[in-house]
C-alpha cells in the first residue's frame, strides 16, 4: 500500500508511534570492537537520535499537512509546526552526515540542529496536534545530545 493511502487510512499519528517505538525497540548487537556493558560513544548516539528525529519530522510534518486539509485545529499553529518540522529534519539529517563522516564542520553543525531543535520545541508547544508530547521529547532529546557532541574534540 502507497505510504499515502496508509496514512489516509490509519492516520499518521499511530503510525508515527509505531515507527518510533520499533526503532527505540531495537536491540543493536555490539559493535565489533566493543566490549558490552560500556557506555555508547555520544557521537553514535547523536546520528541515532537525529536520523530517528528526522523521521518522526516526516511523519508529524505529513500530519499538520491532513490536519490544514481537513481544516481540523488552528491553521496558522498548524502551518508553523510544519515548516518548523520541515527544517528540523533538514537540520538532523546534516547533523547524521557531519558526525557519521566525522567532517570538521561536525560540531557546528549539531550547534546548528540542537539550536533549531530546540527552536520547534517551542514552535510545537504552542501547537495542538496527535503525539504533541512524544515529539516534545524527541526534540528535547535531540537537542541535548547535538549539544554534547558538539562540545566534543
Amino acid at each position: 500500500m502507497r505510504r499515502r493511502k496508509m496514512l489516509g487510512f490509519i492516520g499518521s499519528g499511530p503510525l508515527a508511534l509505531a515507527a518510533l517505538g520499533a526503532a527505540k525497540a531495537e536491540d543493536n548487537p555490539p559493535q565489533e570492537g566493543r566490549a558490552v556493558g560500556l557506555p555508547k560513544d555520544p557521537r553514535t548516539s547523536c546520528f541515532e537520535q537525529c536520523e530517528r528525529l528526522a523521521k518522526l519530522c516526516l511523519l508529524i510534518a505529513d500530519q499538520c499537512l491532513e490536519d490544514l486539509r481537513a481544516g481540523r485545529g488552528n491553521a496558522a499553529a498548524l502551518a508553523a509546526l510544519h515548516r518548523s518540522l520541515a527544517d528540523c529534519r533538514e537540520f538532523c539529517s546534516l547533523a547524521v552526515v557531519m558526525v557519521l563522516r566525522e567532517s570538521p564542520y561536525r560540531a557546528s553543525s549539531c550547534v546548528a540542529c540542537a539550536e533549531v531543535c530546540s527552536r520547534c520545541e517551542e514552535v510545537a508547544e504552542r501547537a495542538t496536534f496527535e503525539s504533541k508530547d512524544q515529539v516534545v521529547e524527541e526534540l528535547k532529546e535531540c537537542a541535548a545530545i547535538c549539544r554534547e557532541v558538539a562540545q566534543l574534540r
